[in-house]
Protein backbone atom coordinates (compact mmCIF):
# COMPACT_ATOMS: atom_id res chain seq x y z
CA UNK A 1 0.00 0.00 0.00
CA UNK A 2 1.52 3.47 -1.24
CA UNK A 3 -1.16 5.58 0.77
CA UNK A 4 0.33 6.35 4.29
CA UNK A 5 -1.63 5.24 7.25
CA UNK A 6 -3.88 7.01 9.03
CA UNK A 7 -4.07 7.05 12.84
CA UNK A 8 -7.85 8.91 14.18
CA UNK A 9 -6.17 9.26 17.39
CA UNK A 10 -3.76 11.59 16.07
CA UNK A 11 -1.09 11.28 12.89
CA UNK A 12 2.27 11.97 14.66
CA UNK A 13 3.67 8.83 13.16
CA UNK A 14 3.40 8.67 9.08
CA UNK A 15 4.96 6.41 7.13
CA UNK A 16 5.39 5.38 3.85
CA UNK A 17 6.26 2.35 2.25
CA UNK A 18 10.17 1.66 2.18
CA UNK A 19 10.44 -0.36 -0.95
CA UNK A 20 8.51 2.18 -3.24
CA UNK A 21 10.29 5.04 -2.00
CA UNK A 22 14.01 2.80 -1.46
CA UNK A 23 14.82 4.62 2.12
CA UNK A 24 14.39 3.54 5.64
CA UNK A 25 11.64 6.54 6.59
CA UNK A 26 9.95 6.08 10.00
CA UNK A 27 9.08 9.87 11.29
CA UNK A 28 7.90 12.81 9.49
CA UNK A 29 10.92 14.69 9.94
CA UNK A 30 12.69 12.26 8.00
CA UNK A 31 10.37 11.44 5.29
CA UNK A 32 11.86 12.70 1.44
CA UNK A 33 9.24 14.78 -0.68
CA UNK A 34 9.27 16.03 -4.08
CA UNK A 35 7.86 18.78 -5.55
CA UNK A 36 4.63 18.22 -8.18
CA UNK A 37 6.91 19.38 -11.36
CA UNK A 38 10.20 18.09 -10.92
CA UNK A 39 11.43 19.45 -14.42
CA UNK A 40 11.17 22.49 -12.43
CA UNK A 41 14.71 22.14 -10.56
CA UNK A 42 16.33 24.70 -9.48
CA UNK A 43 19.18 25.44 -12.02
CA UNK A 44 22.14 24.62 -9.04
CA UNK A 45 21.28 21.64 -10.09
CA UNK A 46 19.54 20.45 -6.74
CA UNK A 47 16.41 18.28 -6.41
CA UNK A 48 13.16 19.74 -4.50
CA UNK A 49 12.79 15.67 -2.97
CA UNK A 50 14.32 16.96 0.54
CA UNK A 51 13.59 16.47 4.20
CA UNK A 52 10.84 18.86 5.62
CA UNK A 53 13.31 21.54 8.01
CA UNK A 54 13.87 20.96 12.13
CA UNK A 55 10.84 22.59 13.71
CA UNK A 56 12.05 25.73 15.17
CA UNK A 57 10.31 29.22 15.07
CA UNK A 58 4.08 31.09 13.15
CA UNK A 59 2.64 33.05 15.20
CA UNK A 60 0.22 31.21 18.04
CA UNK A 61 -2.22 32.97 20.20
CA UNK A 62 -2.43 35.18 22.50
CA UNK A 63 -4.33 37.72 25.55
CA UNK A 64 -4.89 40.93 27.44
CA UNK A 65 -2.78 43.93 26.42
CA UNK A 66 -1.89 48.02 27.06
CA UNK A 67 -3.15 49.83 24.56
CA UNK A 68 0.19 52.41 25.17
CA UNK A 69 2.80 49.06 25.57
CA UNK A 70 3.66 48.10 22.06
CA UNK A 71 7.20 49.25 22.07
CA UNK A 72 8.47 45.89 23.76
CA UNK A 73 11.60 45.20 22.06
CA UNK A 74 13.61 42.05 22.94
CA UNK A 75 15.54 39.58 21.40
CA UNK A 76 14.09 37.48 18.40
CA UNK A 77 14.81 34.10 16.98
CA UNK A 78 15.91 34.59 13.36
CA UNK A 79 17.32 32.13 11.11
CA UNK A 80 19.52 33.13 7.87
CA UNK A 81 18.10 31.93 5.20
CA UNK A 82 19.50 29.63 1.91
CA UNK A 83 18.93 32.44 -1.14
CA UNK A 84 18.16 29.48 -3.22
CA UNK A 85 14.50 29.30 -1.18
CA UNK A 86 15.65 26.46 0.78
CA UNK A 87 14.81 25.74 4.30
CA UNK A 88 17.22 27.13 6.60
CA UNK A 89 20.23 24.21 8.16
CA UNK A 90 19.24 22.85 5.27
CA UNK A 91 22.51 22.67 3.81
CA UNK A 92 23.67 20.56 6.55
CA UNK A 93 21.25 18.01 5.82
CA UNK A 94 22.91 15.09 4.23
CA UNK A 95 20.61 13.47 1.50
CA UNK A 96 21.45 11.28 -1.51
CA UNK A 97 18.38 12.40 -3.86
CA UNK A 98 20.64 15.37 -5.73
CA UNK A 99 20.60 16.81 -9.23
CA UNK A 100 20.43 13.84 -11.97
CA UNK A 101 20.12 11.06 -9.23
CA UNK A 102 16.64 12.71 -8.34
CA UNK A 103 15.95 12.61 -11.42
CA UNK A 104 16.80 8.93 -12.08
CA UNK A 105 15.12 8.50 -8.78
CA UNK A 106 11.52 9.56 -9.52
CA UNK A 107 11.80 8.06 -13.18
CA UNK A 108 12.73 4.72 -12.07
CA UNK A 109 10.82 4.25 -8.54
CA UNK A 110 7.24 5.48 -11.07
CA UNK A 111 6.92 8.58 -7.73
CA UNK A 112 6.22 10.96 -10.44
CA UNK A 113 3.06 12.21 -11.19
CA UNK A 114 1.52 10.21 -13.63
CA UNK A 115 -2.34 9.45 -15.18
CA UNK A 116 -4.02 6.47 -13.62
CA UNK A 117 -7.61 5.90 -14.51
CA UNK A 118 -8.00 9.47 -15.22
CA UNK A 119 -6.49 10.67 -12.20
CA UNK A 120 -3.13 12.61 -11.21
CA UNK A 121 -1.39 9.97 -8.59
CA UNK A 122 1.45 11.97 -6.50
CA UNK A 123 4.20 10.31 -4.15
CA UNK A 124 2.01 10.63 -1.49
CA UNK A 125 -0.73 8.57 -2.73
CA UNK A 126 -2.92 11.95 -3.43
CA UNK A 127 -5.24 12.34 -5.99
CA UNK A 128 -3.85 15.77 -7.10
CA UNK A 129 -7.35 16.34 -9.25
CA UNK A 130 -9.51 16.09 -6.12
CA UNK A 131 -7.02 18.69 -3.96
CA UNK A 132 -8.90 21.15 -1.77
CA UNK A 133 -8.73 24.22 -2.84
CA UNK A 134 -8.90 26.23 0.38
CA UNK A 135 -7.34 24.65 3.30
CA UNK A 136 -7.93 26.53 6.79
CA UNK A 137 -5.82 25.66 9.86
CA UNK A 138 -5.70 26.39 13.97
CA UNK A 139 -2.34 26.85 14.88
CA UNK A 140 -2.96 25.38 18.18
CA UNK A 141 -0.82 23.75 21.30
CA UNK A 142 1.96 26.36 21.36
CA UNK A 143 1.83 26.83 24.95
CA UNK A 144 1.20 23.40 25.79
CA UNK A 145 4.08 21.98 23.76
CA UNK A 146 6.23 24.48 25.51
CA UNK A 147 5.73 23.72 28.88
CA UNK A 148 6.11 20.19 28.33
CA UNK A 149 9.73 21.18 27.77
CA UNK A 150 9.58 23.67 30.58
CA UNK A 151 10.27 26.53 28.50
CA UNK A 152 8.07 29.85 27.96
CA UNK A 153 4.91 30.01 26.44
CA UNK A 154 6.20 32.04 23.89
CA UNK A 155 8.99 30.27 22.75
CA UNK A 156 6.56 27.46 21.63
CA UNK A 157 4.99 30.59 19.11
CA UNK A 158 8.42 30.86 18.07
CA UNK A 159 9.16 26.90 17.66
CA UNK A 160 5.94 27.23 15.35
CA UNK A 161 7.25 29.38 12.60
CA UNK A 162 8.60 26.63 10.78
CA UNK A 163 5.75 24.54 11.52
CA UNK A 164 4.09 27.42 9.31
CA UNK A 165 6.57 27.57 6.80
CA UNK A 166 6.79 23.98 5.92
CA UNK A 167 3.00 23.78 5.27
CA UNK A 168 3.34 26.98 3.11
CA UNK A 169 6.40 24.68 1.42
CA UNK A 170 3.73 21.44 1.04
CA UNK A 171 0.82 23.75 0.12
CA UNK A 172 3.03 25.36 -2.64
CA UNK A 173 4.31 21.88 -3.81
CA UNK A 174 1.20 19.97 -4.21
CA UNK A 175 -0.83 22.89 -5.72
CA UNK A 176 -3.51 23.80 -3.32
CA UNK A 177 -4.82 26.91 -3.95
CA UNK A 178 -5.58 28.92 -0.77
CA UNK A 179 -4.45 28.48 2.58
CA UNK A 180 -5.27 30.35 5.57
CA UNK A 181 -4.19 30.49 9.03
CA UNK A 182 -5.70 31.42 12.96
CA UNK A 183 -2.71 33.88 14.11
CA UNK A 184 -4.51 36.28 16.88
CA UNK A 185 -8.37 35.77 17.47
CA UNK A 186 -10.54 38.76 18.71
CA UNK A 187 -10.34 36.17 21.95
CA UNK A 188 -6.95 36.10 22.10
CA UNK A 189 -6.67 39.50 24.20
CA UNK A 190 -7.74 37.47 26.92
CA UNK A 191 -4.10 36.23 27.37
CA UNK A 192 -1.98 37.46 29.50
CA UNK A 193 -0.42 41.00 28.50
CA UNK A 194 3.24 40.01 28.65
CA UNK A 195 2.06 37.04 25.71
CA UNK A 196 -0.02 39.57 23.63
CA UNK A 197 2.78 41.86 23.26
CA UNK A 198 5.07 39.24 22.21
CA UNK A 199 2.70 38.53 19.56
CA UNK A 200 2.71 41.29 18.16
CA UNK A 201 6.11 41.87 17.89
CA UNK A 202 6.62 38.75 17.00
CA UNK A 203 4.42 38.31 13.92
CA UNK A 204 6.01 41.80 13.10
CA UNK A 205 9.24 40.36 13.05
CA UNK A 206 7.57 37.41 11.32
CA UNK A 207 6.74 39.35 8.28
CA UNK A 208 10.12 41.51 8.14
CA UNK A 209 12.10 38.17 7.90
CA UNK A 210 9.95 35.88 6.00
CA UNK A 211 7.60 38.13 3.34
CA UNK A 212 11.06 38.26 0.55
CA UNK A 213 10.92 34.27 0.72
CA UNK A 214 7.08 33.68 0.09
CA UNK A 215 7.58 36.49 -2.33
CA UNK A 216 10.04 34.59 -4.21
CA UNK A 217 8.08 31.20 -3.47
CA UNK A 218 5.11 33.00 -5.33
CA UNK A 219 3.06 33.49 -2.17
CA UNK A 220 0.43 36.06 -2.16
CA UNK A 221 0.21 37.16 1.59
CA UNK A 222 -3.32 38.53 2.63
CA UNK A 223 -4.79 39.54 6.25
CA UNK A 224 -8.14 39.40 7.56
CA UNK A 225 -9.86 40.65 10.70
CA UNK A 226 -10.56 43.66 12.43
CA UNK A 227 -7.97 46.57 12.08
CA UNK A 228 -8.74 48.64 14.97
CA UNK A 229 -6.64 50.55 17.79
CA UNK A 230 -5.19 46.88 19.63
CA UNK A 231 -3.34 46.52 16.98
CA UNK A 232 -0.36 48.65 16.95
CA UNK A 233 0.23 50.41 13.88
CA UNK A 234 3.69 49.17 12.92
CA UNK A 235 2.09 45.86 12.76
CA UNK A 236 -0.60 47.32 9.98
CA UNK A 237 1.57 48.54 8.46
CA UNK A 238 4.19 45.91 8.34
CA UNK A 239 0.95 43.80 6.93
CA UNK A 240 0.12 46.63 4.20
CA UNK A 241 3.88 46.23 2.81
CA UNK A 242 3.58 42.46 2.68
CA UNK A 243 0.42 42.54 1.21
CA UNK A 244 1.30 44.97 -1.45
CA UNK A 245 4.86 43.45 -2.20
CA UNK A 246 3.04 39.57 -2.46
CA UNK A 247 -0.28 41.06 -4.47
CA UNK A 248 1.06 39.83 -7.89
CA UNK A 249 1.76 36.27 -6.88
CA UNK A 250 -0.73 33.66 -7.58
CA UNK A 251 0.69 29.73 -6.66
CA UNK A 252 -0.52 30.47 -3.15
CA UNK A 253 -2.99 32.48 -1.22
CA UNK A 254 -1.62 32.60 1.99
CA UNK A 255 -4.51 34.51 4.18
CA UNK A 256 -3.34 35.19 7.87
CA UNK A 257 -6.48 35.56 10.17
CA UNK A 258 -5.25 38.50 12.91
CA UNK A 259 -7.55 39.86 15.15
CA UNK A 260 -10.29 38.08 13.86
CA UNK A 261 -13.42 36.35 15.12
CA UNK A 262 -16.00 34.62 12.91
CA UNK A 263 -18.57 36.18 14.75
CA UNK A 264 -16.95 39.55 14.31
CA UNK A 265 -16.81 39.08 10.64
CA UNK A 266 -20.14 38.84 9.98
CA UNK A 267 -21.56 41.39 12.48
CA UNK A 268 -19.04 44.16 10.19
CA UNK A 269 -20.34 42.65 7.03
CA UNK A 270 -24.30 43.39 8.39
CA UNK A 271 -23.49 46.92 9.31
CA UNK A 272 -22.00 47.08 6.35
CA UNK A 273 -24.70 46.34 4.60
CA UNK A 274 -27.53 48.14 6.84
CA UNK A 275 -25.34 51.10 6.25
CA UNK A 276 -25.33 50.86 2.57
CA UNK A 277 -28.99 51.06 2.87
CA UNK A 278 -30.21 47.84 1.34
CA UNK A 279 -33.25 46.33 2.12
CA UNK A 280 -34.07 43.49 4.37
CA UNK A 281 -35.82 41.96 1.76
CA UNK A 282 -33.07 41.92 -0.69
CA UNK A 283 -30.13 40.70 1.56
CA UNK A 284 -28.83 37.31 0.55
CA UNK A 285 -26.15 34.79 1.05
CA UNK A 286 -24.58 36.61 -1.16
CA UNK A 287 -24.98 39.57 -0.51
CA UNK A 288 -23.51 38.90 3.06
CA UNK A 289 -20.63 36.99 1.40
CA UNK A 290 -19.77 39.81 -0.61
CA UNK A 291 -19.01 42.27 2.67
CA UNK A 292 -17.18 39.63 4.05
CA UNK A 293 -13.20 40.73 4.83
CA UNK A 294 -12.10 39.14 1.62
CA UNK A 295 -14.96 38.51 -0.36
CA UNK A 296 -12.28 36.71 -3.13
CA UNK A 297 -11.82 34.08 -0.34
CA UNK A 298 -13.48 30.54 -1.89
CA UNK A 299 -15.47 28.68 1.05
CA UNK A 300 -13.26 26.01 3.30
CA UNK A 301 -12.71 22.66 1.64
CA UNK A 302 -10.48 21.00 4.61
CA UNK A 303 -10.40 22.77 8.10
CA UNK A 304 -7.58 21.27 10.26
CA UNK A 305 -7.01 22.00 13.68
CA UNK A 306 -3.71 20.58 15.85
CA UNK A 307 -2.82 20.01 19.34
CA UNK A 308 -6.19 17.56 19.83
CA UNK A 309 -8.85 20.31 20.84
CA UNK A 310 -12.29 19.53 19.02
CA UNK A 311 -13.28 22.76 18.68
CA UNK A 312 -13.66 25.40 15.61
CA UNK A 313 -12.84 27.98 17.87
CA UNK A 314 -14.60 30.81 15.80
CA UNK A 315 -12.50 30.41 13.09
CA UNK A 316 -13.84 31.40 8.96
CA UNK A 317 -17.57 30.06 10.51
CA UNK A 318 -19.60 31.38 7.35
CA UNK A 319 -16.75 30.04 4.81
CA UNK A 320 -16.58 26.24 6.76
CA UNK A 321 -20.06 25.95 6.27
CA UNK A 322 -19.48 22.58 4.21
CA UNK A 323 -15.79 22.03 5.65
CA UNK A 324 -14.25 18.80 6.21
CA UNK A 325 -13.05 18.98 9.96
CA UNK A 326 -9.98 17.37 10.62
CA UNK A 327 -8.68 17.15 14.32
CA UNK A 328 -5.10 16.68 14.51
CA UNK A 329 -3.44 15.46 18.01
CA UNK A 330 0.29 16.68 17.12
CA UNK A 331 1.17 19.99 18.80
CA UNK A 332 1.48 22.72 16.52
CA UNK A 333 5.61 23.16 16.67
CA UNK A 334 5.79 20.07 15.42
CA UNK A 335 3.18 19.76 12.52
CA UNK A 336 4.81 19.50 9.18
CA UNK A 337 3.32 18.87 5.66
CA UNK A 338 3.67 15.17 6.25
CA UNK A 339 0.51 15.81 8.35
CA UNK A 340 -0.99 18.17 6.05
CA UNK A 341 -0.82 15.63 3.15
CA UNK A 342 -2.24 12.90 5.66
CA UNK A 343 -5.53 15.13 6.66
CA UNK A 344 -5.74 15.78 2.68
CA UNK A 345 -5.76 12.10 1.84
CA UNK A 346 -8.48 11.66 5.21
CA UNK A 347 -10.45 14.62 2.99
CA UNK A 348 -10.46 12.68 0.30
CA UNK A 349 -11.62 9.57 1.74
CA UNK A 350 -14.75 11.61 2.62
CA UNK A 351 -18.02 11.72 0.66
CA UNK A 352 -18.68 15.05 0.62
CA UNK A 353 -22.73 15.76 -0.36
CA UNK A 354 -23.09 19.05 0.51
CA UNK A 355 -26.69 18.59 1.56
CA UNK A 356 -27.23 16.25 -1.14
CA UNK A 357 -27.25 12.49 -2.52
CA UNK A 358 -24.16 11.42 -4.40
CA UNK A 359 -25.05 8.81 -7.32
CA UNK A 360 -24.36 5.64 -5.03
CA UNK A 361 -26.73 6.57 -2.23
Amino acid sequence: NDQPRFDRSGIDDIVFAPARLGVDQARDHDNVYRRRDVSSARSDDSCDLKPPPDADNPPGHAGAVDPGSHDLESAWPTRDLDPSGASPGRSSVETPFSGAACQNFVQQSGTSSSSEYGRTMSLHGLDLDRLPSHVACVMDGNGRWAQQRDLKRTDGHSAGEEALLDIVRGAVDLGVGWLTVYAFSTENWRRPSDEVRFLMKFNENLLLRRRDELDEMGVRIRFVGRRDWKVPKRLLRRMDESAAQTAGNRKLTLTIAFNYGGQAEIVDAVRQIVASGVAPSSITEATIAKHLYDPEMPDVDLWIRTSGEHRTSNFLMWQSAYAELVFVETFWPDFRRTHLFEAIGEYQRRDRRFGGLNQND
